[in-house]
């Protein structure tokens, strides 16, 4: 391991792949599952299997009877077209933000010093203590969430192995 020098700078773009894996492990229907891969959260199971339920409990009956009721039709397609809308909605709604963001290529730095990280170029940036940075460690990136809602996601790529290993052995 080489000798790591202080303060380092790392400027990086990350990438529409990046952005939308940093969006799904920080959006409220999916959550980091094993080895960082993102799986859909029980209440979406739920909701999911809750609409089909009424869709199967509307539609049978109008299939089963002489008398063809339109609103049980209506009320079932509609329960399963919902039930469809709960899983590709919010997928959608991630890609097309990960897309927008991307097409930005804003670019970013990351600044490690021996007390901290400071993030953006410009000197004077703050300094924030290692011990009250809290990131979410995956295999791939880093994403750090502050006080006032911001999130910044660090790719691994982004760092040099001994600075990365540096960082996760140092982070809480």
């Amino acid at each position: 391991m080489s000798e790591l020098q202080f303060p380092a700078a790392f400027p990086f773009t990350l990438t529409e792949p990046e952005l939308l894996l940093a969006f799904q492990r920080t959006h409220s229907r999916y959550k980091p599952g094993k080895n960082g891969r993102v799986t859909v959260n029980g209440k979406t199971i739920v909701q999911s299997v809750i609409l089909a339920l009424v869709g199967v409990y509307a539609i049978i009956p109008f299939f089963m009877s002489e008398e063809k009721q339109g609103a049980a039709l209506f009320i079932g397609v509609s329960a399963f077209a919902l039930a469809a809308a709960v899983w590709i909605v919010p997928w959608w709604q991630l890609r097309r933000d990960a897309r927008e963001e991307a097409a930005q290529a804003a670019p970013r730095q990351v600044v490690l010093h021996e007390n901290g990280l400071s993030f953006g170029t410009d000197e004077d940036a703050t300094v924030f203590p290692y011990d009250r940075c809290h990131a979410e460690k995956y295999e791939d990136m880093l994403l750090f969430r502050f006080d006032a809602g911001q999130l910044f996601c660090l790719p691994k790529r982004a760092l040099d192995d001994a600075y990365w290993a540096f960082l996760m052995n140092t982070l809480s």
